[in-house]
């Protein structure tokens, strides 16, 4: 599909916006990163209360982190050889079914350690496969002009979500427990399958055969592994993830043993690492002209 042209006089960051299904796109994933990160706080709260094994909570991270590291090569070569917007409906109607599963035993008394794990794992399956072919759509609504614009304002969207939605998680478990918050994203994830499935969407005309997907996962791997630069990044990313992640797993256990802060209180806990984001934001550019990209990384990971 080509892309609409851009006005060559725009420069607005909001600019994207004006193209109707990029801004109804950008809307829906805002409301579901809402919804996730709703459900984040749901979950490891829930887990508090289901036991305080600070292997058990910590395990909570693990498995939604699994299925990003297993699957997540599989996953892009997918989105590449399937058409996109089938594979986004399917992985969103998946997620939402889980989630909804997951209100359903909560609000029942019904849920355990082992079924949350098991959810939580299989809600990280349907984000891994879904992640790559949503990402990989912008180019397809908006200009090439516009993508620098575009990715800012997905990023945005995520660091907004993440400053509102633990908050608003906290107020609602306090009212209503972590099965009305994982009802929530189960209905966040309605509103992107009715975005998605009116994208008229045009599929790219080829003459060459499909791509196998082990074919496009052996291609990926080629060309990561003769990427110096993907190569440094990666290993750079490893090193962050590897500190930043005990912040996650252990953040619901501190709050609740040792700080003994409510629902509200650990939602908030939460919400400043996307209010943190947010500010940030604001002052990255500055801070990139005068320590360039580099030194932002290793300033970033210094102070984290």
């Amino acid at each position: 599909m080509t892309a609409p042209a851009a006005d060559p006089t725009t420069e607005s960051a909001w600019a994207p916006l004006r193209i109707t299904i990029f801004r109804w796109l950008w809307i829906a994933s805002l409301a579901s990163n809402v919804g996730t990160f709703m459900h984040n706080v749901g979950a490891s709260w829930l887990m508090t209360d289901l036991t305080r094994s600070p292997t058990l909570i910590s395990l909570l991270q693990t498995v939604y982190a699994a299925p990003g590291f297993l699957l997540a090569l599989p996953a892009g070569a997918l989105a590449d050889v399937v058409d996109r917007k089938k594979l986004l409906v399917a992985s969103q109607s998946f997620m939402l079914a889980v989630a909804t599963t997951m209100g359903v035993l909560t609000l029942t008394d019904r849920i355990t350690t082992t079924w949350l794990l098991v959810l939580t794992f299989l809600l990280s399956v349907g984000g891994t496969v879904n992640m790559p072919v949503w990402t990989s759509i912008t180019p397809e609504v908006v200009p090439r002009d516009e993508l620098p614009q575009a990715v800012a304002l997905n990023s945005i969207s995520s660091n907004l979500a993440q400053s509102v939605g633990p908050a608003v998680a906290g107020l609602l478990i306090a009212a209503s427990g972590s099965g009305a918050v994982f009802l929530v994203n189960a209905a966040s994830f309605v509103g992107v399958v009715v975005v998605v499935s009116s994208w008229r969407r045009e599929a790219p005309v080829t003459t060459m055969p499909a791509e196998h997907i082990g074919a496009a996962i052996r291609t990926g791997l080629r060309f990561t592994l003769h990427s110096p630069s993907l190569l440094v990044l990666l290993g750079r990313l490893a090193l962050f993830v590897l500190f930043s992640s005990s912040l996650s797993a252990l953040l619901p256990l501190l709050a609740r043993t040792r700080l003994q802060v409510t629902a509200g209180g650990f939602g908030l806990l939460e919400a400043s690492l996307g209010v943190g984001a947010v500010a940030m934001a604001s002052v990255l550019p500055k801070v990139r002209k005068r320590l360039g990209p580099d030194g932002v990384i290793l300033f970033g990971s210094i102070v984290y």
